[in-house]
């Protein structure tokens, strides 16, 4: 008879908790610390698989990579409940360690432009809310001109202000400075993100993020078990209106601890609160709002396989090069001027923008900022007198410049999060 696998061993159930414990030292090895975070998980279906059989014996062309009997691997979804301070080590644990920075910060400006690039951003924040600054170079002379916005430039707060040269202040405290007063095309522009309390900047690094571990615990049975060697392979978010503030969070783990009596942590910082409002989406070009976003379905895939876990050596296996993001969704758009789905029926470009606020306390704030999508219309339809079209979203990713990968900030006061 063949040697055939057993059924896969399953573990499955709705009433357990879950844990997150950040940064292992190595993958799959110890923790940093030991402090663990009990989340809010509205529903999963998160497996755990046994390997029963050795593929030594199958013919080398049938054998891609060696496993051994008794490997163990962690597969599936965690909806979860998207608490601000959580979703920190979500983006962590997706794109990797964040560069963080204190209240008040105005960070370095970004360039995107043809001409010449010498604006120097400075000066103390004092908003309360993160807000990202827009400045463009409106008209060419002697002097050039400038106009600026705090709104992806659907509005202008001033515009034809004459470059003097000297620090010049936009608000709250922020100023800008040109090293000269000409020599600018128009339509450079530049963006300034003012942080007004402790805030991340999270971007793809090229290297593989920090791994995890994730606790299942069943208290009244007094069984717990820790996954090891937990990447995140997706993060998935379906936004509109009336969003619930689900996220889902696909995991691939590499094996589980042996079962235990005592959890890691027996008083883990409870992230169990949402407190988000629906989110504020829109879609740009050139820096300006062009269609503003009825709701979006939206997939980050950073190409971990959970199904492939049991092979080799304990290693990752991608079906995307370390350092690449794949976005994947649909949106669908109120606009005005149809010229703009014509753009994209001929394959331009556009950025997708979106903020979330923590009601409870407004300056909390999530912006993820998504450059460079295509955008493929599917439906148009009217709705209300406003004519409404829905697109496929793609786009890939990799380390690169500011302003043409995906980016998150998270402005929530949290000292940060830091790899191991």
């Amino acid at each position: 008879m063949g040697n055939y696998p057993a059924a896969a061993d399953v573990l499955h159930g709705s009433d357990g908790e879950f844990k997150w414990y950040p940064n292992e030292s190595t993958f799959g090895g110890s923790l940093a610390a030991v402090s663990g975070y009990l989340i809010d998980v509205k529903d999963e279906n998160i497996e755990e698989k046994i390997e029963r059989i050795s593929y030594a014996g199958i013919r080398r062309d049938k054998q891609p990579r060696k496993s051994r009997i008794g490997r163990r691997s962690v597969g599936g979804t965690l909806n979860l409940v998207a608490n601000l301070e959580l979703l920190g080590w979500v983006l962590q644990a997706l794109l990797g360690p964040p560069d963080t920075k204190p209240a008040g910060t105005v960070r370095a400006a970004a360039f995107d432009g043809s001409g010449l690039n010498d604006l120097t951003s400075g000066g103390t924040f004092s908003g309360a809310q993160l807000t990202e600054y827009l400045v463009e170079i409106e008209a060419t002379g002697s002097p050039d001109t400038f106009r600026w916005s705090k709104d992806g430039g659907a509005n202008w707060v001033a515009s034809g202000v004459a470059i003097t040269g000297a620090s010049q202040t936009l608000d709250s405290g922020v100023s800008v400075t040109f090293a000269a007063t000409t020599g600018h095309a128009v339509g450079d522009r530049w963006w300034i993100i003012a942080h007004g309390q402790t805030g991340h900047l999270f971007q793809a690094s090229g290297v593989t993020p920090p791994s995890f571990k994730l606790e299942r615990s069943w208290s009244t049975l007094d069984r717990h078990l820790v996954y090891s060697g937990c990447r995140i392979a997706g993060l998935s978010m379906d936004l509109g209106s009336m969003w619930d503030g689900i996220i889902g969070v696909d995991i691939a783990g590499r094996n589980q601890e042996d079962d235990a009596s005592a959890p890691l942590d027996a008083s883990p910082t409870q992230l169990l609160a949402p407190w988000l409002a629906g989110p504020d989406m829109m879609v740009l070009k050139a820096g300006q709002q062009v269609f503003q976003v009825d709701s979006l379905s939206l997939k980050i895939d950073r190409g971990v396989d959970p199904k492939l876990y049991p092979a080799g050596g304990g290693g990752v296996v991608r079906s995307l090069p370390v350092g690449i993001c794949k976005v994947t969704g649909n949106v669908s758009v109120y606009y005005e001027d149809a010229a703009w789905v014509s753009a994209a029926r001929a394959n331009s470009k556009f950025d997708l923008g979106v903020r979330i606020i923590d009601t409870e306390s407004q300056p909390n704030t999530l912006d993820l900022r998504l450059p460079e999508l295509t955008l493929t219309p599917v439906e148009a339809h009217v709705a209300d007198e406003d004519q409404v079209t829905q697109f496929e979203l793609n786009g890939y990713y990799e380390t690169n410049s500011f302003g043409t990968m995906i980016r998150a900030i998270l402005d929530n006061g949290v000292a940060g999060y830091a790899g191991p």
